[in-house]
């Protein structure tokens, strides 16, 4: 079983994008379904396309320094790149998804972030990367 949330700020969780191709959204009850298997980390409860796998996203918890910086970025910067400069540093890698891509990298500032050919290749798939950044966002507020 892969732990899709974690309970602790000390490790990093999977995320499964509900856009994801090998989501079977032909089902009535697709969301339910996919909203359960978050809730209950059971990734085997997705509803899949036969023979698919969907894209798990791994993403950190932030640091309270890196709260501090995503906050500083919503203020400062307009939505979709403050959302694409979020999901750069809470992303640290991914599965089953397409060969080339490199997770690890730094910002100006030193902060831990996925390089540029990355976050180019995840913005090019519409809504995907502001999926990303509201998901880290929302996770930060968990206990």
């Amino acid at each position: 079983m892969i732990p899709i949330k974690t309970a602790t700020v000390q490790e990093d969780y999977a995320w499964i994008w509900p856009g994801d191709e090998a989501i079977d959204k032909s089902r009535d009850d697709w969301r339910a379904e996919y909203d359960a298997a978050l809730e209950s980390c059971d990734l085997a409860r997705l509803p899949l396309k036969p023979g698919q796998k969907p894209t798990i996203f791994w993403l950190r918890h932030p640091t309270p320094l890196l709260r501090r910086a995503w906050a500083g970025l919503w203020q400062t910067k307009s939505s979709a790149i403050a959302a694409r400069m979020i999901a750069a540093m809470a992303l640290v890698r991914a599965e089953h998804i397409g060969p080339g891509l490199t997770w690890e990298g730094r910002d100006a500032d030193g902060y831990p972030c996925v390089p540029v050919a990355t976050m180019d290749a995840l913005d090019a798939v519409p809504e995907l990367v502001d999926s990303i950044a509201l998901v880290a966002i929302t996770e930060t507020r968990r206990p």
